[in-house]
């Protein structure tokens, strides 16, 4: 933008020449060590400012210019090691050296064509999400469309082929190379709308791709009449979708030359290949998130695709009975025939059983920020379907009584090392429970509730562990089970707070104390819901606690399960403040005594919570 004629080079110095790189199959970009350009480059120029604009810093290091990530990058927070000591040399982070052209240089030289050589790489004609008339609502076209395009696809070598509009009628399937992953652990609630992120073909889930394949192919399918049926189960959080996933369908109204011209104008390729299967074309609007370069091109594809299987055979057009039948004789298998066996659909139908809660919608007065708006902007979630013990959380008679055990089951990890600065936003990524931090779902409980009770007039402040993660290191500490608020009221149940909390999808009940945790009905249920936590007894599940503070003859104060007896009026007022991931909380006008005399002298190291666990075992 500035006009400096930049060439990507991604000669590595002390691991490979420009000639290895060229015959490497795949050119990484953590092989890029610098980009050449050809202008002046001055410290408060254009280049600088636009850098900082989007959170990098231009550095002059020795006569050599580099660029690096800021502490005001949007993904700051996301990318911040609190264990690292502060850089004193820049190999000791990412960083991108700019190398001044010379003169008689030739910049081609370093334009891999896997970064661009317009003479040979061609580009396929990308559908426009923006154009394409989706039937559902479903917050994933929401996002699809809103979201800003992907980067233009660009074809090379044996792929330019896919470039040809015409190759639809070519003898090899017009299909995207993808390469997909499918280990439970990393994929464990994958979901199509991951693929709106665009990431390593390494890491791409092949549940991912067969959500995406399955809603667009029934939503076709459907509009044909062909009641369609996905064969799966359901867990109530996301699809089982498995390499072998098939749907069945209705054939005697579908036509399948119109069928696969419908497929194509949302970017999908219907061939043949001993049955009918669809596959994501190069035309796809998320193809360049998807596309692996590396993937060679096969006679028969072997990348993420569904096959869609006649359900009756009466009434078959002759084009679909002779590509459906070309490579099988009824006579060489003893297989009941699927005419004999499908039942008769008249709408698009998925068995499942169980039962989901009635969901709050998402609730904001205004004081949610950006996380409320996000929220809000992407949808509503479908509700969580609860089987076997679980369905009692779809009713929520007699929940005061049933306390912890009307929470949600939710479950997540609280290692130090990945959960530091744990933030509500990191929820609204689609994340397995192994995944998740426990602290993202306290961070959401503890603003909500510290909103909730400012809103009565209940003056909250933070207090015992969370008081401690916020002084230790201004965020929650990973590895707690709660959030500890203090507050100066009187809560009743059914009472304003109690309403209040119920609208946003909290379920607030009396155990020894008052407490809060999320509930089945939240906006987010599907999103956190483990179906595989079971009903919670107690303590197992991120709550909120919330202690009872009252002030005694205007010179002292008491707050529930607080070691020392009072606290001096001074102590507690006027309120100071503490950070939580970057926000301004209340707290006692002296935390270091509180702390001091609740957890000894050696508070700021990180321990565990004795006292506390035992305290709640003997309460």
């Amino acid at each position: 933008a500035a006009g400096a004629s930049p060439s990507v080079n991604l000669t590595s110095k002390e691991e490979t020449t420009l000639d290895e790189a060229a015959t490497t199959a795949s050119l990484s970009i953590t092989e890029v060590s610098s980009i050449t350009y050809s202008s002046d480059i001055t410290r408060g120029g254009l280049l600088d400012v636009n850098l900082r604009k989007k959170g990098y810093h231009l550095f002059l290091d020795g006569n050599d210019w580099r660029v690096c990530v800021a502490p005001t990058h949007p993904l700051a927070s996301h990318l911040y090691d609190p264990d690292r000591k502060l850089v004193t040399a820049a190999n000791a982070v990412p960083h991108v050296d700019l190398v001044v052209a010379s003169a008689e240089q030739d910049t081609s030289v370093v334009i891999p064509n896997a970064i661009k050589a317009q003479d040979e790489s061609c580009s396929p004609n990308v559908l426009d999400a923006i154009d394409i008339e989706y039937a559902s609502s479903d917050r994933f076209y929401t996002m699809l469309k809103t979201m800003e395009a992907p980067p233009p696809l660009e074809f090379h070598d044996d792929h330019k082929k896919l470039c040809n509009d015409n190759a639809v009628d070519e003898e090899f399937p017009y299909c995207l190379p993808i390469s997909t992953r499918s280990d439970t652990e990393f994929c464990e609630g994958a979901d199509r709308i991951d693929l709106l992120v665009r990431q390593s073909p390494s890491t791409i889930c092949l549940e991912s791709v067969l959500h995406l394949l399955a809603g667009d192919i029934f939503a076709e399918l459907q509009a044909a009449g062909g009641s369609p049926i996905i064969n799966l189960d359901q867990d109530g959080s996301s699809w089982f979708l498995v390499e072998n996933t098939n749907i069945t369908f209705s054939a005697e109204h579908v036509n399948v030359d119109e069928l696969k011209l419908a497929l194509l104008r949302k970017g999908y390729r219907l061939y043949n290949e001993d049955n009918w299967r669809v596959c994501v074309a190069p035309i796809h609007p998320l193809a360049a998130n998807l596309y692996n370069p590396d993937q060679a091109i096969l006679e028969k594809y072997t990348g993420p695709h569904l096959a869609i299987v006649p359900s009756k055979v009466d009434g078959i057009s002759e084009l679909t009975m002779v590509e459906a039948t070309a490579t099988t004789n009824p006579e060489d298998t003893d297989s009941v025939s699927v005419s004999e066996i499908a039942p008769q659909m008249t709408t698009p139908t998925v068995s499942v059983t169980g039962c989901t809660p009635n969901m709050v919608d998402a609730f904001d007065d205004g004081s949610g920020g950006e996380f409320y708006s996000m929220m809000k902007s992407t949808g509503s979630l479908p509700p969580p379907r609860f089987h076997g013990e679980h369905e009692v959380l779809c009713n929520s008679d007699n929940r005061k009584h049933r306390e912890f055990r009307y929470c949600l089951p939710i479950s997540g990890r609280k290692d130090s090392s990945l959960c530091a600065h744990a933030d509500r936003m990191d929820i609204l990524l689609r994340q397995s429970p192994k995944k998740r931090c426990f602290a993202s779902v306290l961070h959401m409980l503890m603003k909500d509730v510290f909103e909730e009770l400012k809103a009565v007039g209940f003056a909250p402040i933070l207090t015992f562990g969370t008081l401690l993660g916020a002084v230790r290191d201004g965020g929650i500490i990973p590895f707690t089970e709660d959030v500890d608020i203090a507050y100066n009221g009187r809560i009743v149940n059914g009472g304003e707070l109690d309403d209040r909390l119920w609208r946003k999808g909290y379920h607030l009940f009396q155990y020894n104390i008052f407490r809060v945790c999320v509930a089945p009905t939240h906006p987010l249920a599907s999103q956190l819901y483990d179906p595989e936590h079971s009903i919670v007894e107690e303590y197992a599940v991120p709550y909120v606690d919330l202690y009872a503070m009252q002030q005694k003859f205007g010179t002292s104060w008491s707050m529930e399960e607080l070691k020392t007896r009072w606290l001096s009026n001074d102590r507690v007022m006027p309120f100071s403040q503490v950070t939580i991931n970057g926000e301004q909380f209340d707290t006692i006008h002296d935390p270091a005594f509180l702390l001091l005399s609740e957890y000894g002298a050696d508070y700021m190291t990180p321990k565990p919570r004795d006292r506390r666990l035992a305290w709640k075992a003997f309460r």
